[in-house]
């Protein structure tokens, strides 16, 4: 675990305070910040490859294409 909680940067001010970003992605950048940011960043990408994974399986199973 990271020992000092870093100050979200603009990048990441930019999508909290963005009111078209839904909940989720929020809360996904406002948790991060208690993490290393390599941690993080690696963890998040995890997470949206198998999310990306599961989405192409459940379009193939429908006989849909994702356009990847």
């Amino acid at each position: 675990m990271y020992n000092k909680r870093p100050a979200a940067g603009p990048e990441i001010m930019a999508v909290l305070s963005d009111p078209a970003v839904r909940y989720f992605a929020k809360a996904i950048l406002n948790s991060s910040l208690r993490f290393d940011p390599v941690d993080a960043l690696a963890d998040a990408e995890l997470a949206a490859a198998t999310l990306r994974k599961q989405l192409d399986r459940m379009f193939r199973e429908q006989g849909m294409r994702t356009g990847r």
